[in-house]
């Protein structure tokens, strides 16, 4: 499974980890966003620990919220989309 962590007008972070379970997740987030930052993400459980570290919040993609007023994945979403067509064009 590839995780990846995108910061808004700034650095992208891709990652294969073997499973998308909180060990590998949190390790990966720990390891790359300070403590302290703000983190926008869907509603995976994996990420329900985040607030104790981060300032969390998430958007309800099972519900068909895509964003709430600033809080979306749509920059981490367009990379991927990009990514992806990118490498069916090599």
């Amino acid at each position: 499974m590839l995780k990846r962590l995108r910061e808004r007008n700034g650095k992208v972070v891709l990652k294969h980890v073997p499973s998308a379970d909180l060990n590998n997740v949190g390790k990966l987030i720990s390891k790359h966003v300070p403590k302290g930052s703000i983190i926008y993400s869907d509603e995976a459980p994996v990420y329900n620990h985040l607030k104790k570290f981060y300032t969390h919040d998430n958007v309800k993609h099972s519900l068909n919220i895509h964003v709430e007023g600033s809080v979306h994945t749509n920059t981490i979403e367009n990379f991927w989309s990009v990514l992806k067509r990118e490498a069916t064009n090599i």
